[in-house]
């Protein structure tokens, strides 16, 4: 099977996950997917909320970065992007770092508990099983 290469959107928190994104990115990137995130990739002079939107239409995966404890913290652009996301029907895979607040949609599928250590093994991980494939699945709802 051939090598697949796939558009990744990062989605995380500005204080607690940019760190993690960019390490994030640079992972994906170097196993050869294109991995976009607002702080390193945004348009100068773009509208913050279009382009988002268009880059998570655009994506063929998203991956949420949970890294906030307290409420406060959460009410970010990241409910607005999962919300996207879902409404676009992509694939959300999330990476939660130690305790962080998980809605629970988003922990019922492609769902890790990961430390500082530990993230950009996964996400090593998420992207050479991205690369080879393309397996990660889409939620199915089954009846009860």
């Amino acid at each position: 099977m051939g090598m697949t290469s796939v558009s990744v959107f990062i989605s995380y928190h500005t204080e607690t996950g940019i760190d993690y994104a960019r390490e994030c990115q640079r992972v994906f990137s170097e196993a050869g997917h294109s991995a976009w995130m607002w702080d390193s990739d945004r348009t100068p002079g773009a509208l913050i909320g279009d382009e988002i939107a268009e880059k998570i239409q655009h994506c063929d995966f998203s991956l949420y970065l949970a890294t906030c404890e307290e409420v406060e913290l959460r009410r970010n652009g990241q409910p607005w992007e999962r919300n996207m996301a879902w409404g676009e029907n992509k694939v959300i895979w999330t990476l939660t770092l130690d305790s962080a607040f998980v809605p629970p949609l988003l922990g019922k599928y492609n769902y890790d508990v990961v430390s500082a250590e530990t993230v950009a093994a996964k996400c090593r991980e998420i992207a050479d099983q991205l690369r080879t494939t393309m397996s990660i699945e889409k939620p199915v709802a089954r009846p009860s």
